[in-house]
């Protein structure tokens, strides 16, 4: 189960401190989708605003600091990064619910971006460096149901916390749950026996790493996919909660309570399943991370644009459950894929790489470029503006399924040579 110097024990104390990161990590980033329509109506905030707050306040920052971050990471400090970058991602959180208008919330959300930068890929080298390839990527799927849990909580307890408490408690319950669970982090958890017993490796220049990856065109090919291919899901993600209080006239309670609870199951069951089947299919072809992304884009398009064209509320709910689980089995393959990739050697600056692209075009101007849609299309379609907005961006799947099909003729070279680093 597990490689290295690790026990099994201690492996599973990362990985169960991991996932309550992930989880918090996941519920900072996304809670402000559930509380959209509050800070309008606090702030008189535009679609297009509200789309910087959500998108490019994060994504740019996360993108310029996961780099240097990783690289740093890499000198095997993973576990000191991870701890430090949740202490600095759930102090500012809590700083958005002291926001006084709209230019303090972008700059805490810079905070959150920069704090987050430093956990995806520490945790995945981590984990990578426990987990032998035999079980990886259940350990993957594992943060993958973390992670899907937070962006749950943040919808439906959000909401809850919101409609009861005001939208500034939504911010502070994520500071004060994160920050005691990251010092347990850094008290308790140590980089890899094995690469503290070894001699520690030259660091590899950054220019060497960055074209080592870039020549894998297997991994070049699948981070342009997933780059395209999450611009539509992250701005549907962004701004569905606001899309069915305007298009159903619910409240943040309501759509806590009826949505987030409805594709709470189904995110978690697609996660599970993508990590199972992942591993399964990836002891036969270690190019089935990518067929399961081709399935899981590639089908998942469809039903979501049948799911905003619906104009009954009991309908969305029916189409989005079997749509989500369909659309998250991509996660933990992906996890598995991006290291293998990379190999042990550039874990962590892999999956940095993979992540600013993610973040920057996917998470950063899928809800960015929805929010801008939205207003330039409101004087054609007035309420329906979000609508016919969120259905151009989620056309971005085709295109990444494209450059999944073009990774899949290099993948087994690329992923030998990265083993062999």
């Amino acid at each position: 189960m597990v490689i290295g110097g690790s026990s099994r024990a201690a492996a599973l104390w990362f990985l169960f401190l991991a996932s309550l990161l992930t989880a918090l990590n996941f519920y900072d980033r996304y809670v402000i989708s559930i509380v959209v329509e509050d800070l309008k109506g606090a702030f008189a905030l535009s679609d297009s605003q509200i789309g910087l707050l959500s998108g490019l306040a994060f994504a740019v920052v996360y993108s310029i600091a996961s780099i240097p971050i990783a690289r740093y990471a890499d000198r095997d400090r993973h576990a000191r990064v991870l701890g430090l970058s949740a202490l600095i991602w759930s102090a500012m959180s809590g700083a958005c619910g002291f926001a006084a208008g709209f230019w303090t919330l972008l700059l805490a959300r810079f905070g959150v971006g920069l704090g987050e930068s430093g956990g995806a890929p520490t945790t995945q080298a981590l984990i990578a460096r426990r987990f032998s390839s035999r079980w990886r990527g259940t350990a993957f799927g594992v943060i993958g149901v973390a992670g899907a849990t937070g962006a749950i909580v943040a919808l439906s307890g959000g909401g809850t916390i919101a409609h009861l408490y005001g939208w500034r408690t939504v911010f502070y319950a994520g500071a004060v749950t994160g920050i005691p669970i990251a010092l347990v982090l850094l008290l308790t958890v140590r980089d890899s026996p094995r690469a503290a017993a070894e001699a520690r490796p030259a660091a590899i220049p950054f220019s060497v790493a960055l074209r080592t990856l870039v020549n894998r065109r297997a991994y070049m090919w699948t981070c342009a996919g997933l780059a395209f291919a999450t611009l539509g899901p992250y701005g549907l993600t962004a701004w569905m909660p606001a899309y069915l209080m305007r298009q159903f006239h619910l409240d943040s309670q309501q759509v806590g309570a009826t949505y987030a609870v409805s594709i709470g199951i189904a995110t978690l069951i697609g996660v599970v399943l993508g990590g199972v089947v992942g591993d399964w299919l990836n002891r036969r072809d270690v190019r089935a991370p990518l067929y399961l992304l081709i399935a899981s884009f590639g089908i998942t398009a469809p039903l979501q644009i049948a799911v905003l064209l619906t104009n009954d509320y009991a309908t969305v709910l029916a189409l989005a459950v079997p749509q989500t689980v369909i659309a998250m089995i991509w996660v933990s393959p992906t996890y598995a894929l991006i290291q293998a990739l990379s190999g042990r050697r550039l874990g962590a600056t892999g999956a940095a790489f993979y992540a600013m692209l993610i973040n920057l075009i996917g998470q950063g101007l899928g809800p960015s470029l929805a929010g801008w849609l939205s207003d330039v299309l409101a004087p054609s379609f007035g309420e329906q503006s979000l609508r016919y907005a969120l259905i151009i961006e989620v056309c971005s799947c085709f295109p990444g399924v494209i450059a999944f099909a073009m990774a899949t003729r290099t993948a087994r070279e690329d992923i030998a040579e990265a083993n062999r680093d």
